[in-house]
């Protein structure tokens, strides 16, 4: 079985390009394409995403979760492999089906119908990735390794065909064309591990999970998805691209965290298998551990200096999505927390319906907001809609998770941590009253936010969090293969 620091470092490594890369080439397409056309990109996106959604139904969570179990017996692998495949396939055709007459169904689409082909392309490529597979059997060194590569020329690609205004089409089909390339790959490899048949089939066999996890994604896609769809609808292409800017960076400061997660969900769904229940809890708790001791820092960082990157990132254009980035940069501590207690708890202990009723709820307090905010407030009542309904997803599962193993939100942690980097607050508020060039004055926040928090973690906290759980998992690692 792989390591447990190889996979975090792999996943790190993988998870961070997913979001570096694009940050790579945001600053130049933004200037480049304009607000409208980050935004038309956005909008249409926003939509593809809807049948993404459906056509993996929840097939990620399930395929990862499933596949970690069986991954010992080669047969068994294949077998699971296969229903999950076919599965897939099911909901990838109908999706596929009801996005092409969705866009000539639509008026109000005509005018994005050549992006919106080139979103059929995406739903299709997302099926072929199957990426739920090589999560589950922990080969997080394969995956890394071809997103690198693919990533790479990505970018070069980007600096060559994108040139203009007009060239928004060209930067979506590419930004497609990236995770076509990496569904060719992948197809490729996967024959070495399992092999591709429709015999013994049975597609009953996990179509309840992956019903429920699917109305699960659709349901949060209510709170992160629709309230981007409904702002382009009400508010234009513009809107979309301040949200766009925001949801950009955003992503990349929770990419890292995202990273643990998913090297966590395979790993927890073992300790559980082999019935090591006490351990799971345990590392429940580091898990939170970790969030604290890092999210706040990054949040306090990047709310007194959003100005200044956003201007350095997007350029002037975007200064409209300073407020609304002020607004979100909660939600790394709110949905940090929320990947634990879900993807770290309630999936592994199966508890789909609870999962399901979080996002349910999420989802009415999204659209009803939506329908209220959005309107009158545009890129500001979006991400106003995102931060609550994130909230009462996280105090849902909180609720959850406690009533079925005990698990209670830190709240002594949190306080402490919150007490102890205020003084940062404080410092980085001072700071940004000098006047200095943009790049340096967020380069010495940057150097002084990372000196306070190693100082405050190692001589104040005397915190080695995430050093003792992977230690922790590392060790269970090697006892099992002992066994």
């Amino acid at each position: 079985m792989p390591s447990i620091k190889k996979n975090f470092i792999y996943s790190c490594i993988l998870t961070s390009a997913n979001y570096i890369f694009p940050l790579i080439v945001y600053p130049y397409v933004s200037r480049v394409l304009g607000a409208d056309g980050i935004g038309a990109c956005g909008f249409v996106d926003s939509i593809i995403k809807y049948f993404v959604l459906f056509s993996m139904f929840g097939i990620t969570s399930i395929g990862i979760r499933e596949v970690a179990k069986a991954k010992k017996n080669k047969e068994n692998l294949n077998k699971v492999f296969n229903n999950i495949f076919w599965t897939n396939a099911l909901f990838t055709g109908l999706s596929v089906a009801v996005l092409i007459a969705v866009i000539f169904a639509v008026p109000d689409l005509e005018s994005y119908r050549k992006l919106l082909f080139i979103g059929v392309l995406k739903v299709v490529s997302n099926f072929f990735l199957i990426d739920w597979f090589f999560r589950g059997i922990e080969d997080f060194r394969y995956i890394t390794i071809r997103t690198l590569v693919v990533k790479c020329l990505y970018v070069v690609s980007i600096f060559i065909f994108v040139r203009d205004k007009s060239d928004y089409d060209a930067y979506y089909l590419l930004t497609v064309l990236m995770i076509s390339v990496n569904s060719l790959f992948n197809q490729a490899y996967a024959h070495k591990s399992i092999s591709i048949s429709f015999k013994g089939v049975n597609l009953q066999t996990f179509i309840y999970p992956i019903a429920v996890m699917g109305v699960y994604t659709i349901m949060t896609s209510m709170y992160t998805t629709f309230n981007i769809s409904y702002l382009g609808f009400v508010a234009g292409d513009k809107e979309v691209g301040y949200y766009t800017t925001v949801d950009t960076l955003y992503g990349a400061l929770l990419a890292l965290f995202s990273a643990f997660t998913g090297v966590m969900l395979p790993r927890m769904s073992s300790l559980l298998a082999e019935g090591q229940f006490e351990r799971f809890k345990s590392l429940l708790s580091k898990s939170a551990n970790v969030l604290f001791s890092f999210s706040f820092p990054f949040v306090f960082l990047f709310v007194v200096y959003a100005p200044e990157i956003i201007g350095l990132y997007a350029g002037n254009e975007f200064e409209n999505a300073v407020v609304p980035m002020q607004i979100s940069m909660p939600l790394m501590i709110v949905i940090g927390y929320e990947q634990i207690i879900i993807t770290q708890g309630l999936l592994p202990l199966d508890k789909n319906k609870a999962v399901l009723i979080n996002a349910v709820l999420g989802a009415i307090t999204g659209v009803v907001l939506s329908l209220l905010l959005v309107a009158p407030f545009k890129c500001i009542g979006s991400v106003v809609v995102w931060v609550i309904s994130e909230v009462i997803v996280l105090v849902s599962a909180s609720l959850f998770i406690r009533y079925y193993i005990k698990f209670t939100f830190p709240f002594k942690l949190f306080i402490s941590e919150c007490i102890g980097y205020t003084p940062l607050l404080l410092i980085l508020l001072e700071i940004h009253k000098v006047s200095l060039q943009p790049i340096w004055s967020i380069i010495i926040a940057g150097a002084l936010t990372a000196i306070y928090t190693f100082i405050i973690q190692r001589y104040i906290f005397k915190q080695t969090n995430l050093v003792d759980l992977t230690n922790s998992l590392h060790t269970i690692v090697k006892k099992n293969n002992k066994i």
